[in-house]
C-alpha cells in the first residue's frame, strides 16, 4: 500500500481534494545520473471520497493500493500506443504504396487519440474516487 500525507484544500459534497507534495521514492532524482522523475516541488492534487469527514486544513494520509499506479500508467501510455499501432497496421492493406506512410501516420494519430479517450473513460469508470482510502494523520506520519 502506497501512502502519502496531504492537506485538505477543498471539500465539495462527498468528495475531498487533498494536496500532497510530489516527492521521489529514493530522494536522488535531481542528482547527476538520477531519474529526474520527482525533482520538482510541484504539488499533487488528489480527489477522494470523504470517508473520514475531513475538513479544510486537516492533515490526512492517502492510501493507494499497490497496483493502482502501475495500472494507471499502463492505461495512459500503453493503451494509446497500442491503439495507434493497430490503426496504422490496419490501414496499410487498404492504401496504395504511394500513400502508405501518410496513411499510416494519420491512422496512428487517430488510433492514439481514440486509445487515450478509451483509457480516460475506463479510468473514470473503474477508478473514480473509490480506490483511494483516507485516514487522519498522526504525529509520526510525514
Amino acid at each position: 500500500m502506497m501512502e502519502r500525507v496531504g492537506i485538505v484544500r477543498r471539500v465539495s459534497g462527498g468528495e475531498v481534494f487533498i494536496e500532497c507534495s510530489q516527492t521521489a521514492g529514493c530522494g536522488h532524482c535531481a542528482d547527476p545520473g538520477g531519474c529526474g522523475g520527482g525533482g520538482s516541488d510541484r504539488a499533487l492534487l488528489l480527489r477522494a471520497r470523504n470517508s473520514c469527514d475531513a475538513r479544510v486544513g486537516e492533515r490526512l494520509v492517502v492510501c493507494m493500493p499497490d497496483g493502482m499506479a502501475l495500472a494507471a500508467a499502463f492505461s495512459c501510455y500503453m493503451l494509446p500506443l497500442l491503439a495507434g499501432l493497430l490503426a496504422a497496421l490496419g490501414v496499410l492493406p487498404f492504401v496504395s504504396d504511394d500513400l502508405r506512410d501518410v496513411a499510416a501516420a494519420i491512422a496512428f494519430c487517430g488510433g492514439a487519440v481514440l486509445g487515450f479517450l478509451a483509457a480516460r473513460r475506463i479510468g473514470r469508470r473503474l477508478g473514480g474516487t473509490h480506490t483511494l482510502t483516507l485516514r487522519r494523520a498522526c504525529a509520526t506520519d510525514r
